[in-house]
């Protein structure tokens, strides 16, 4: 099937070239729960692995652009490679990342997540870069350790899990922020991306879990990687940045 939606302009992900970056812009996101465990369900859905929350009770506020809505977190999902190089879909001056996480909320005033993709300020994606170095398991790299595994097939039924969100992003939430779309099909470019200036740090055990996780058709997904190349570099769109070069 032909997505001609997928060549339209404003399409994700993008190189962040920080010399064209808009800094200091008073930008504060923050959400009504923090440090709660949440339940969900994660999924293998052929692409990557997804985690679907089951109370939809965590919402963002402050988004740019948005300031006065509340985002809703409905899902999140992994961008990974068959490297420890290149896995994400954004990158930063060139710089690529071994797994990017997107944490996909949705406007509540649309009520449901279908209605708001369709909205020109419907959906927010928080994109969290994850590297791995050696240190004591935290709470995101014992999720992976204990999780993934149990859905490297997505013929498997959904597993049952509880997962902090709050633990996935950085202590300091600096960002850079711009208009663009969702990277897989239809590709509608109605997405405000969020992309964290800090990472997160995962052993090598757990980015290892992702390397177990297979296709519909029994490949596995890092095969070739579950990530989109980078659709605009000519630094034609505007990035802004919360805080100061």
């Amino acid at each position: 099937m032909k997505w001609p939606s997928c060549g339209f302009s404003r399409q994700s992900p993008i190189d962040i070239n920080t010399t064209y970056v808009t800094y200091g812009r008073p930008y504060e996101i923050r959400y009504n729960q923090e440090n709660q465990d949440l339940p969900g369900n994660l999924i293998n859905n052929g692409h990557t692995t997804a985690f679907y929350f089951e109370e939809k009770a965590r919402y963002l506020y402050g988004v740019p652009g948005s300031p006065k809505d509340k985002f809703l977190l409905n899902e999140l999902h992994f961008h990974f490679g068959n490297d420890r190089i290149h896995g994400s879909e954004h990158s930063i001056n060139g710089q690529f990342f071994p797994i990017e996480v997107h944490m996909v909320h949705y406007n509540s005033k649309y009520r449901q997540p279908r209605i708001a993709s369709m909205m020109p300020d419907g959906i927010i994606a928080v994109s969290v870069f994850l590297r791995i170095r050696k240190g004591p398991p935290n709470h995101v790299d014992t999720f992976i350790k204990t999780n993934i595994p149990r859905v490297k097939d997505p013929k498997g039924k959904p597993v049952k899990a509880d997962l902090n969100p709050s633990l996935l992003l950085p202590f300091k939430r600096d960002f850079y922020t711009y208009r663009g779309s969702v990277s897989v099909p239809p590709c509608k470019n109605n997405i405000r991306w969020i992309i964290m200036k800090e990472t997160r740090d995962i052993s090598f055990l757990a980015y290892r879990a992702f390397l177990t996780l297979k296709t519909k058709e029994g490949e596995i997904i890092s095969k070739y990687g579950n990530f989109r190349p980078i659709q605009d570099s000519s630094c034609n769109r505007l990035v802004e940045a919360n805080f100061m070069y």
